[in-house]
């Protein structure tokens, strides 16, 4: 004989319910006699008994973000969650993929551990399966607590910077995962203007950039060059193909040299690519070239113009 016991889909129970009483075996003996009666062993004395404490269950929520602009939601992307409970056995091992709001969201119907208390330790790993404009990116991992005493929900982010939302009424733990977006390289050269053979140390350099997918704000970038003249800025790839404006300012450089001016630079993506040279605006000092050793790495030369004066020239009147 095999029976099953289960909770309608959606039934609530309070935490502090737990079903004591409720015992079942692995195996069960079960007589009839000649009365027609059933008799089945007592399950209280059988050791393989496989009680489950049942309390009121969650969801959890994981939603793949960008890293680069939180608001921008990841989706497509299948993230593979296994949880591990507090006897070390896997009770948890799903694989689903983000809708699109960047979510995908655990039931206890898709896992009936979300129903039991105590903890659950989850590890979320992003697999990308051909992304635009996204890297590999590390697997995470956190606690959910079904506290056996207070009844509520909790969380342990074990030290990270990692989001979780607990919604005690809704009864659901969210997640924010963000998923590691490409990155291109952006090599500026600064030289004297008509002499690359002089390069420049010390200038400071900011680079804006454009609205992520024409959307998002984005960080400024600033870098300041090196002894041979070069700062690698490394800019967000845009994931929507398009052509995106960058501005190019210069704050500061040395002693006898003018600041070049602000520069418009164009760039153009194609399925998460530079696809051509960029193409500079207002600053006939500056040059943009796509280089092909490597994805996206772009190279500009910036020309600053000497101001300083030769102490050796001199007129000599007869």
């Amino acid at each position: 004989m095999k029976f099953k016991l289960a909770l309608k889909p959606n039934t609530d129970i309070d935490a502090g319910v737990i079903f004591e009483d409720t015992f079942t075996n692995k195996s069960q003996k079960i007589t009839y006699n000649g009365k027609k009666e059933l008799h089945g062993s007592d399950p209280t004395e059988n050791t393989e008994a496989t009680l489950i404490k049942i309390c009121q269950g969650y969801d959890l929520k994981i939603k793949a973000v960008n890293d680069a602009n939180t608001a921008l939601t990841v989706e497509g992307i299948q993230l593979q969650v296994k949880g591990i409970d507090e006897k070390g056995q896997e009770v948890c091992s799903i694989n689903k993929t983000t809708d699109s709001n960047g979510y995908i969201t655990i039931t206890p119907e898709d896992a009936r551990a979300l129903r039991a208390d105590g903890t659950i330790t989850y590890t979320v790993q992003p697999i990308l399966n051909g992304i635009v404009g996204y890297s590999a990116t590390d697997s995470v991992s956190f606690d959910i607590i079904n506290d056996k005493v207070t009844r509520n929900l909790k969380y342990d982010n074990h030290g990270s910077e990692l989001e979780i939302k607990i919604n005690e009424n809704a009864r659901t733990a969210e997640v924010i995962v963000p998923i590691n977006s490409k990155k291109a390289d952006f090599e500026l050269r600064l030289e004297e203007l008509n002499n690359s053979n002089v390069t420049i140390s010390g200038a400071e350099f900011e680079l804006i950039q454009p609205k992520l997918n024409s959307k998002y704000d984005m960080n400024k970038l600033i870098g300041t060059t090196d002894e041979n003249g070069i700062i690698h800025f490394s800019p967000t790839v845009m994931t929507k193909d398009g052509t995106y404006n960058y501005i190019l300012v210069q704050n500061t450089t040395q002693m006898g040299y003018e600041l070049t001016q602000i520069s418009l630079i164009k760039i153009t993506y194609k399925d998460g690519e530079i696809t051509t040279d960029p193409e500079i605006y207002f600053n006939p000092d500056v040059k943009g070239e796509l280089l092909k050793d490597k994805e996206n790495h772009v190279l500009i030369t910036v020309g600053n113009e000497c101001t300083a004066k030769d102490p050796f020239d001199l007129q000599i009147n007869l």
